[in-house]
């Protein structure tokens, strides 16, 4: 009877473990399994986002480098497509509409300073996320140095920026379309700035990227060259594409296309147009008569007009014939009419 009851016992714990545990063993091997195949579903789908930032942030950046503007027929083509789809909202929105199907846009929005911000569902995730990218492209830094207003010639009105971080626009400002504006008057020129939260550019800053940097000697004298290329003040006798690139005037014109986009006249700093291409309009805070330069397209190379550093005064109004005075400020006695057929300008930010 007590052998009877011993089997009894064993079976019973047997069955027990049989019944109960094995399914409890069974369902631990099945979750992980389980477990293992969400990480690597949630593994992929976070992949596939970092994948996307990377991607944006190539095009956003770098701008159309592949050709994928023939799948945005909004946006018009013109020369120098891939410096135009720079940090271009209108570009990336186009992009959007026909790629990137494991994503939705929930929000696109871009802010005045051009900054882009996105907010994106994952289909896979079943969650949202943002992507930020700055507007970054079209500045450069101006070093902290010491520099000095004015021509060649002038009488040094030397300043510093060590105490301040200055971001100039590369470029001309345009309108939504990507064209450069010239039909401003100043008042319009100074709040297109003011929106995007920077200050139309002061003449002295524009002069600091212009001029070629050289030492401030122990007199204090600090040597600037009338070129923004350096000590070479000859003037080319044939002008190739080459010599046009660094300030494209009216015998350029004659031989080549000009586009507002292209690198010419560009500086030691990085910012593009410093001679030739379009008068320019600035902020003078060293000398309120002196807020335009003449340098344009519109006259040849020699002219008194295409060098760094010469001013006039503009009273700001767009009929240019009465409100332009034509005399250089620095020198008083020379006074020169120039062709103007509008006038550019861009933006600075100070940080």
């Amino acid at each position: 009877m007590k052998n009877l009851t011993s089997n009894s016992i064993t079976k019973f714990l047997i069955i027990f473990v049989l019944v109960i545990l094995l399914p409890l063993g069974l369902w631990n091997f099945y979750n992980k399994r389980l477990n293992n195949s969400v990480e690597k579903t949630d593994s992929d789908a976070l992949s596939e986002v970092d994948v996307l930032v990377q991607k944006l942030s190539n095009l956003w950046f770098e701008g159309d480098l592949e050709g994928k503007i023939e799948n945005c027929s909004d946006i018009p083509r013109r020369e120098n497509m891939i410096e135009r789809t720079k940090c271009n909202t209108k570009f990336i929105k186009c992009l959007l509409n026909k790629k990137y199907l494991n994503f939705s846009v929930e929000n696109f929005n871009e802010d005045q300073k051009g900054n882009l911000e996105i907010e994106f569902r994952s289909k896979k995730l079943k969650n949202t996320f943002v992507i930020k990218l700055e507007n970054s492209c079209q500045e450069v830094y101006l070093p902290k140095n010491i520099y000095a207003d004015g021509p060649v010639n002038a009488k040094k009105n030397t300043w510093d920026n060590y105490l301040v971080d200055i971001f100039i626009d590369r470029f001309y400002a345009t309108d939504e379309k990507k064209n450069v504006i010239t039909n401003f008057n100043l008042a319009q020129m100074e709040n297109y700035c003011k929106q995007k939260g920077k200050y139309l550019l002061y003449s002295h800053v524009f002069d600091a990227a212009a001029f070629y940097p050289s030492k401030v000697k122990s007199s204090g004298h600090l040597y600037k060259y009338k070129y923004p290329w350096g000590r070479d003040e000859s003037i080319p006798t044939e002008l190739t594409y080459g010599e046009c690139e660094k300030s494209f005037n009216k015998e350029c014109l004659d031989k080549f296309k000009y586009d507002d986009f292209s690198k010419f006249g560009i500086s030691w700093n990085g910012i593009y147009h410093v001679l030739g291409s379009r008068a320019e309009a600035f902020d003078n805070r060293m000398n309120i008569k002196g807020n335009l330069a003449l340098s344009s397209m519109n006259m040849n190379f020699e002219n008194f007009w295409n060098q760094n550093g010469v001013r006039t005064f503009w009273s700001g109004d767009i009929e240019y014939d009465n409100s332009i005075s034509f005399e250089e400020i620095f020198s008083k006695n020379i006074k020169e009419k120039s062709i103007v057929k509008g006038i550019a300008f861009r933006c600075m930010r100070i940080k």
